[in-house]
This record gives C-alpha cells, sequence and structure tokens, in this order.
C-alpha cells in the first residue's frame, strides 16, 4: 500500500467531533508497496465482494468480509497482502471484487458520541413514554450544545 498517493478527492478530508474518520487515503494492496500507519489507523475496503485474509508484513493479520470492513493497523511501516476467495460469509459464491482500500484514521471520540447520539436517537423514536422522550432529546440537544464542531471539507 502506498500512502504517498494523496487524498482521494471525491472523499473530503474532515476533522472534528462529528466526523469519525479522517485523513482518508487510497491505498494499493501488494508485496511491493508500503503502507506508512499512525497511531489510529485503520484500512478500510469499499466495495469488496467475497472475504479475504489480511496479511500484515507477511503474516496473517485479520480477516475482510461482511463484519469485518475495517482492519486496524498498528502504527508503523507495512507490507499488506491479500488473499481473496470467492465465498461470503455463510459460503454463499458471490465472486471476488477486491473493492477500493483506504487508510483512514479513526477518531474514536467521535465514533464514541455517534454510536450514542445513535443509540438514544432510536430509543426516543420507539420508546411510548412522552416524558422520557423529550428527556432524552433534550439530553442530546444539550450533549450537541457543548461539542466543538470545527469541520473542514
Amino acid at each position: 500500500m502506498n500512502s504517498a498517493l494523496g487524498s482521494y478527492s471525491c472523499w473530503p478530508v474532515r476533522s472534528g467531533i462529528l466526523s469519525p474518520l479522517g485523513g482518508i487515503q487510497p491505498v494499493t494492496i501488494g508485496l511491493d508497496s508500503a503502507l506508512i500507519a499512525g497511531d489510529s489507523s485503520e484500512l478500510v475496503v469499499i466495495g469488496h465482494r467475497g472475504s479475504a485474509l489480511i496479511g500484515l508484513d507477511g503474516r496473517p493479520h485479520f480477516e475482510l468480509d461482511h463484519y469485518h470492513r475495517a482492519i486496524p493497523i498498528p502504527p508503523s511501516s507495512h507490507t499488506v497482502e491479500a488473499e481473496f476467495t470467492p465465498y461470503a460469509d455463510f459460503g454463499e459464491i458471490v465472486g471476488v471484487d477486491p473493492g477500493r482500500p483506504f487508510l483512514v484514521t479513526r477518531d474514536y471520540s467521535a465514533f464514541r458520541f455517534w454510536a450514542y447520539v445513535s443509540s438514544a436517537l432510536e430509543l426516543a423514536r420507539t420508546i411510548n413514554d412522552d416524558a422520557a422522550r423529550d428527556a432524552i432529546l433534550r439530553a442530546l440537544t444539550e450533549a450537541f450544545k457543548r461539542v466543538p464542531f470545527n469541520q473542514r471539507f
């Protein structure tokens, strides 16, 4: 993988609490390509079909499938390989499409905030108690007032 390719123009680089991913860079996978990962780096593959064993520096590292789309990459320089099979998660034959790999930096504070807000909104949407729903929505409103919105697009 090569991080020297720069940022992909269709994927804006974002920073701030509402963007759990930043520093998005397209990469290539192969033995002759190097990837330089920093803290909180992940390999995210968009649009792949089949499943793959992801190797890091010549050793098995992670699985790529429907349930594992973000692969943690330790800080350092690495070579990354992908060994694809034409099988989906439960043995369905789907063919192989390696998709498009990107190296991203995950903002774990933003990711946790998103998870909490999503869960609270789902609860507010489904609860039958008007007072509880109003309390949840007030709490979310207050939380959003405290978030430092400093995004770049």
